[in-house]
């Protein structure tokens, strides 16, 4: 640079031009320390800003899936309550059968027990028709009116799901019905109690009902505990996904933060050093002076 041309200051034009950079770097760095984010535009890193986006969309998904099986794992402990409600009641009603079934009961007496076994079995068909999860009925077969299936989201992928058939568990005479009628008791508890055959004719058939209701609590237990496991699944899944998102994504506070007092301190300098450029030209009026 010849001191003699003073059209152009060309050591004020570098100065300003390394105070822009300057300026333009800590301002980058300034907001990936504001932002938590090292990439925050595609324009920092293509290849990692749509990573970061397909990642943490993955992210998102997971966790809705994991509230979809919580929600799943819910239902099905109401329906496993309402069964279990049900099984003591038919225990009751076997043990009042049993005591109908005994030589020293009078007719009387035997007849005062068979109300009751009435009353549970109004019981169970309470439980039965009004066991529902958002307005639908669990436990009388209504909830599929064609496959008596729940189907619960357990995965991001289009097909990822699972279902609960709700079979006749051996015996039922509607697929997923635990009213009197399907559990094959409503003629003999709604019959009179006036013999001890009667009486063992009804424990036959409560016998039979308690094996229908415990295999379908065996089999919502064991669809529960499926959904635990992958609710488990997916809970590691997604840790793992945040942990590689952050890879990607978070920035280094510590090295920005070095980054940004370096930055400042160059701006501060290149500030400087323009303001003394500036002043060059002046040495010329110092000549012309003379």
């Amino acid at each position: 640079m010849s001191l003699g041309r003073i059209n152009t200051n060309i050591a004020a034009l570098k100065a300003y031009y390394n105070l822009t950079n300057a300026t333009e770097e800590l301002a980058a760095h300034q907001q990936k320390l504001t932002t938590g984010h090292r990439v925050t535009l595609a324009s920092d890193d293509p290849a990692a800003f749509v990573m970061s986006k397909t990642m943490g969309t993955r992210v998102s998904n997971l966790a809705t899936v994991q509230k979809s099986i919580g929600q799943a794992k819910d239902m099905l402990g109401v329906v496993e309550g309402g069964l279990n409600a049900i099984v003591d009641l038919l225990r009751e009603m076997k043990d009042k059968a049993l005591e109908a079934a005994d030589g020293s009961v009078g007719t009387t007496e035997r007849q005062s027990i068979g109300n009751a076994i009435k009353a549970l079995g109004d019981s169970v068909d309470d439980i039965a028709q009004n066991t529902e999860w958002n307005n639908i009925k669990l436990l009388n077969g209504t909830y599929d009116d064609t496959s008596n299936i729940l189907t619960f989201r357990t995965g991001v992928g289009v097909a990822d799901f699972t279902t609960v058939n709700f079979s006749t568990f051996g015996g039922l005479v509607n697929p997923g019905d635990f009213t009197l009628s399907s559990l094959g008791l409503d003629t003999v508890v709604n019959a009179d109690l006036t013999s001890i055959d009667n009486a063992s004719t009804l424990i036959a058939a409560v016998n039979g009902a308690i094996s229908y209701v415990n295999a379908a609590i065996t089999e919502i237990g064991a669809e529960s505990k499926g959904l635990g496991a992958r609710l488990s699944a997916l809970s590691v899944e997604q840790t793992n996904t945040e942990s590689a998102l952050s890879r990607i994504r978070d920035a280094d506070t510590l090295f920005e933060a070095m980054e940004t007092s370096k930055l400042q301190i160059r701006s501060q300098a290149t500030i400087a050093m323009l303001a003394q450029a500036n002043t060059l030209p002046q040495m010329v009026l110092q000549l012309l002076g003379r």
